[in-house]
């Protein structure tokens, strides 16, 4: 965490005149992950049924309602049932707690046994190999962070009991800068301006207490975005 920091011009996004400071500090990196999952890393089309893992979170938030408005089945899981109302809220057909539900089980009941179409997954761990069990025949999943530890299993073997195929995501790879990224920054600003797109924040720190707020995160008990004010600091 620094007061100050250089960043290149091509990653600068100016502030959005329908968007005050606070809501503009929440929006881009979960939202254009999310954009640039559903619509770059994959292709995601009207009648498929999406698998997103933390949907209480951020990126997981912003992927539902990408996916809801696409016409897509949307299935999250969370850790407990209290991360679960938000993402109902927002959406979601099906919202299973981890704790107390086999999030294999259920995806598998909704789609009458045949798996879903699209996995989206940040926690690594058990959680990632167990998750290429929910996909359909020719599924696809996507890693994109190890939240819950690094997972330890034998990779190809999964890809071959259903066809399947895996892939990393990191938005660097989204060129920023580029024609494309620009056109993704546009489209996410269209969903905030037509209201199809809500970013939650679940709280506000001072710089002072800049470890409380990465207690909170580490907590896993953050629904939608945590923000960092350096209150105007010199």
């Amino acid at each position: 965490f620094a007061e100050r920091v250089e960043v290149a011009q091509e990653l600068l996004l100016p502030i959005p005149s329908i968007l005050d400071l606070r809501s503009a500090a929440a929006y881009p990196v979960a939202s254009l992950t999310a954009y640039h999952l559903l619509n770059t890393a994959a292709k995601i089309r009207p009648g498929n049924t999406i698998l997103i893992h933390a949907i209480g979170g951020g990126v997981g938030l912003a992927l539902l309602q990408f996916a809801r408005h696409a016409g897509a089945k949307v299935i999250g899981t969370v850790s407990t049932h209290q991360k679960a109302r938000l993402a109902i809220e927002l959406g979601a057909d099906r919202v299973i707690a981890r704790d107390s539900e086999d999030f294999v089980e259920v995806a598998m009941e909704m789609t009458q046994g045949k798996g879903v179409d699209l996995v989206i997954d940040s926690l690594g761990a058990a959680i990632l190999p167990r998750s290429f069990d929910a996909l359909r025949p020719f599924g696809h999943l996507i890693n994109i962070g190890e939240a819950a530890g690094e997972p330890n299993f034998e990779v190809r073997k999964k890809l071959y009991e259903r066809s399947t195929s895996f892939a990393g995501f990191e938005l660097i790879h989204a060129e920023p800068g580029s024609r494309g990224w620009r056109a993704s920054v546009r489209k996410v600003v269209q969903s905030i301006e037509t209201g199809r797109l809500r970013m939650p924040i679940a709280g506000e720190y001072p710089f002072e207490r800049i470890g409380d707020a990465q207690a909170f995160l580490e907590s896993g008990k953050v629904s939608g975005k945590l923000l960092i004010d350096i209150g105007g600091r010199e």
